[in-house]
């Protein structure tokens, strides 16, 4: 009978934090960096264990322009990691309702492109057929 000795979870984590990158990609707010920000820092905060004090350096460190402004005036204090986190979903949240308007505007603008451009091509055939009329 062969048993399997499970490694003790301090020293995984301590060869997690030899081994695992610390620092975080740079997050300013872009909605379609969002998902892959998140999914790495929970997974490195998980691997690496660490306390919400080192997270909080972490998050300093990776956020920048609006992402650093929502959130700036929670970064004094490391219990606050878990509502800077809410914070920053909130905002992206907004900022997906927001990228949705642009593009119903600019499938609204492309119907009236096409409206004009199918009205431009119906003016152009009837001018080809008045042309070859009077040839």
């Amino acid at each position: 009978m062969v048993v399997q000795m499970m490694p003790d979870p301090t020293i995984a984590k301590i060869l997690a934090r030899q081994t695992v990158a610390k620092d975080l990609s740079h997050f300013a707010g872009e909605p379609e960096k969002w998902p892959r920000f998140r999914k790495e820092f929970k997974r490195i905060s998980e691997e690496c264990g660490y306390s919400d004090s080192e997270n909080m350096a972490r998050l300093e460190k990776a956020l920048k322009g609006p992402a650093l402004s929502a959130v700036e005036y929670l970064l004094a204090f490391s219990e606050n990691v878990s509502e800077v986190r809410q914070r920053l979903v909130g905002q992206h949240k907004l900022r997906i309702i927001a990228m949705i308007d642009k593009i119903k505007k600019i499938y609204s603008n492309q119907r009236r492109i096409q409206s004009w451009n199918d009205r431009s091509w119906n003016r152009s055939q009837q001018f080809n057929c008045y042309v070859e009329d009077f040839g």
